[in-house]
């Protein structure tokens, strides 16, 4: 008679767990809620991994934003700066001024007059009034020997000790108001030269 086969005792899986053994340390187990459970020694911690991830794309946006912020005021387009600087003129006059200013902050508006555009021992260059408003003149460089008053501009009269030389005006001054500032400036004896335009945005 041949011998019986002894069949092989098999041992019945055990069924998997959604817990985490108790054994195992910083083990997480994503349940359908996208909430998962981590377990540090003894205690268990709920997190949220999709608010977590849209915290961080929010934490990388405002610091990219903040990084163009600095970039831009360190370029001028938030106060003074080489971006900011520009030149206008017209006939026999350039005005140099900063396209973007901040409220009270010190900064220069520069007339530059060609040697050509003087012609006597005195020059009168004016200055919009409506400008002049809405600014806080500090100085003007070289000072001028008087200052005549108009409906609609104020004019600057200086000496001339050389007229055949170029002469460079310097104001100071503090923007006294926030948002688009529209000067006009010229040559007060140049009939039919209506001056030259420029504008401003001040920040706050």
């Amino acid at each position: 008679m041949p011998p019986r086969r002894r069949r092989s005792a098999t041992c019945p899986s055990s069924p998997s767990s959604g817990s985490p053994r108790g054994g195992s340390s910083g083990t997480a187990v994503a349940l359908p809620s996208q909430v998962a459970i981590r377990r540090v020694r003894d205690l268990e911690i709920d997190e949220d991994l999709a608010f977590e991830g849209r915290e961080r794309r929010v934490e990388r946006i405002g610091l990219a934003l903040l990084v163009a912020l600095v970039i831009a005021a360190a370029l001028g387009l938030l106060g003074s700066g080489p971006l900011s600087h520009t030149t206008t003129r017209t006939d026999g006059l350039t005005v140099d001024y900063q396209r973007f200013s901040r409220y009270q902050t010190s900064e220069t508006l520069t007339l530059r007059l060609d040697a050509g555009a003087i012609e006597a021992s005195e020059v009168r260059v004016w200055v919009d009034r409506g400008y002049l408003d809405g600014v806080r003149l500090e100085s003007v460089v070289p000072p001028p020997v008087r200052v005549e008053g108009a409906s609609d501009r104020v004019v600057l009269v200086f000496a001339v000790a050389e007229p055949e030389r170029p002469l460079s005006v310097t104001l100071t001054l503090q923007p006294d108001r926030i948002g688009r500032l529209h000067g006009r400036a010229g040559l007060e004896d140049r009939a039919g030269v209506s001056g030259v335009a420029f504008r401003q945005l001040v920040f706050p």
